[in-house]
């Protein structure tokens, strides 16, 4: 058994990484510098968000970033700083959506927060273009005839909605926690346990890790005993009124069903191309291990962020150089 830790001592963890990381910043930091800063939850964002940023800025220009652990700790950080010190173009703080919208939490609305349009920051770039890039490059399928091609995104398009659309009640079992105060680690929620993709298309496990089914698994995973006495329905409903159940789906699932979806039209290519007979020989290989690095660079930066990078670091930029 593991040794209990006193919620005291975990704030207070917490709070000793927030203090080395602003300590760290602070050493870093100058004015007159060409660069910029910022704070992002998990280690897994900086693959989106330094690429993303070093789009809009200058060449000249440098993107500094900082990993701080998760969206508390993200905007702890952020009510730390004495912004009569430090400009709001040149450091700003990146956090993900989750379920905000639903929970009706009150998320901060400063210029210099960035706050994703849907569950997290994958949700935008897991779509139809990215998969394109990553058949042609990653998988070797650049050969392959334009209509053929198009027949697989659109195989992609109606398979990710079925994804999506089967991990509903997961969501909503998720958000249940959520507002009952748990705090499960969805990172133990291993989407290999629960479906594979064969042909292109996703397949349901019907007994995830030998448990009779797939809630009794999630559960299980995160050790929350099993209630069945509470009824999801509602939180379903709740999930599919929003009309865009993509956006409201945690972005790592996304991003494995866009990984897994790539690797099973490359295996069996020969059910989708008259000219490729077996697959080709890849150069790098991909797996949920490498998925952010490579899938990053193929995205093409969401409208929204784009806009928020222009009026922070951009802006800080052209007035610093106009200054100089």
């Amino acid at each position: 058994m593991g040794s209990f830790q006193h919620p005291l001592d975990i704030h207070s963890q917490a709070l000793d990484s927030i203090t080395s990381t602003y300590h760290e910043f602070l050493g870093r930091f100058s004015q007159i510098s060409k660069k910029v800063f910022g704070f992002v939850e998990g280690k897994d964002d900086l693959s989106f968000y330094q690429g993303f940023a070093e789009q809009v800025i200058p060449e000249d220009w440098q993107v500094e970033l900082w990993p701080v652990g998760n969206k508390d700790k993200v905007l702890e950080l952020y009510s730390t700083f004495n912004w009569d010190r430090f400009s709001r173009h040149q450091v700003v703080f990146f956090i993900d959506r989750d379920f905000s919208n639903i929970l009706e939490e009150v998320l901060p609305t400063e210029e210099n927060i960035f706050i994703t349009e849907g569950y997290s920051i994958e949700n935008y770039v897991v779509k139809r273009e990215t998969c394109d890039r990553l058949l042609c490059e990653l998988f070797n399928l650049s050969t392959i005839p334009k209509t053929e091609k198009d027949n697989i995104l659109d195989l992609f398009d109606e398979q990710l909605e079925l994804f999506a659309t089967k991990l509903i009640p997961v969501m909503a079992r998720i958000l249940t926690w959520k507002k009952s105060g748990e705090k499960p680690c969805l990172n133990d929620i291993l989407m290999k346990h629960i479906f594979s993709v064969s042909n292109g298309k996703i397949e349901t496990i019907q007994h995830p890790k030998g448990r009779a089914n797939i809630q009794e698994y999630i559960h299980s995973q995160c050790n929350i005993p099993m209630d069945n006495t509470i009824d999801i329905s509602p939180t379903i409903d709740q999930i599919r009124s929003q009309n865009n159940v993509l956006m409201l789906t945690r972005g790592k699932y996304l991003l494995w069903f866009l990984v897994e979806f790539s690797s099973s039209i490359h295996r069996d290519i020969n059910r989708f191309s008259s000219t490729i007979t077996s697959p080709p020989k890849l150069h790098v290989k991909i797996s949920q291990a490498n998925a952010n690095t490579l899938v990053a660079p193929r995205a093409r930066i969401p409208k929204h962020l784009k806009e928020f990078l222009q009026k922070t670091f951009f802006v800080h930029a052209q007035r610093s150089d106009n200054l100089a």
